[in-house]
């Protein structure tokens, strides 16, 4: 059966032997039917993480439920669409449903991604615990809340605004007051709102620089300074890539002209005007 090289008893060299012919297309015949009959049941099945069935929150008195889940990783099973709600109440059909599974690292992590979404919103205080509760393949998550005493804005000064803009407009812009809960998104708004009324009137290079204080056992005192920079008017207007309608009529159609001050609104305006052009396929206004 096999053919080999033989050595004496007392030789020191190896025994080796060669396979017949007939053996290696035995082999070569098992291993192809290996690979198409695939891995055995052992190997097949695969340890899944338990299902979520259910993410709830207690304590968040401030802030709904919806709130709170925009910003987890988390996330729990649900129905498909609103049509397959019929199906996935009185089913357990995999198609109708979005399968979610636990990963103890994302509600970890989630903790702290809630405490930021308080503190960003004046609860520097808040404190989040998670619990996973298991049964078999299915878990459930909550996230316990105490958000504590929220910090509230002491002080609200905005220094550098051009007279262009009195007082009541910015208070207005800002939307932030003395006596409000601090919110860094509000503040955000805020301040993009004044950098485009600054904008609007020819301060195209405005900066706001924020100073947030919160001394212990008071409130957020906050300062904004502001930075208009010069105010422009349009000089020069330069047209490229005119050809197909001439440089006259997109001239005409820009209500932008020369030695009015910088609005971004007509800029905006003249862009939209010349998409609305057949023959115009893209067009796009900048300062220089």
């Amino acid at each position: 059966m096999h053919r080999g090289v033989f050595t004496d008893a007392g030789s020191s060299e190896r025994l080796t032997l060669f396979p017949s012919r007939a053996l290696l297309r035995w082999a070569a015949a098992a291993f192809a039917t290996a690979l198409i009959a695939g891995p055995g049941p052992a190997a097949a099945q695969t340890i899944r993480d338990p299902e979520v069935v259910d993410l709830a929150f207690e304590g968040n008195e401030t802030f709904g439920d919806g709130d709170l889940r925009t910003v987890l990783r988390s996330r729990e099973t649900t129905c498909k669409g609103v049509l397959l709600n019929p199906i996935c109440w009185f089913t357990d059909w995999g198609f109708a449903h979005s399968r979610q599974y636990l990963d103890s690292l994302d509600v970890v992590q989630d903790e702290l991604r809630l405490q930021l979404f308080y503190a960003d919103r004046g609860f520097f205080q808040a404190q989040v615990e998670s619990a996973v509760r298991r049964d078999g393949d299915r878990a459930r998550i909550q996230f316990s809340i105490v958000e504590g005493q929220p910090t509230l804005v002491d002080s609200l000064t905005v220094v550098g605004v051009p007279s262009l803009i009195d007082s009541t407009e910015v208070d207005r812009l800002i939307g932030l007051r003395e006596g409000d809960r601090f919110d860094q998104f509000r503040l955000a708004i805020g301040k993009d709102s004044l950098e485009r009324a600054l904008r609007e009137l020819g301060f195209i290079q405005t900066a706001i620089l924020e100073d947030l204080v919160r001394p212990r056992g008071s409130g957020a005192r906050i300062r904004l300074d502001v930075v208009p920079g010069l105010r422009y008017r349009i000089g020069q207007i330069h047209v490229e890539g005119e050809e197909s309608v001439g440089e006259e009529v997109v001239r005409e159609l820009v209500l932008a002209k020369p030695g009015n001050f910088y609005r971004q609104s007509r800029i905006d305006d003249s862009q939209r005007i010349l998409f609305g052009v057949d023959a115009i396929r893209f067009a796009s206004i900048q300062p220089v």
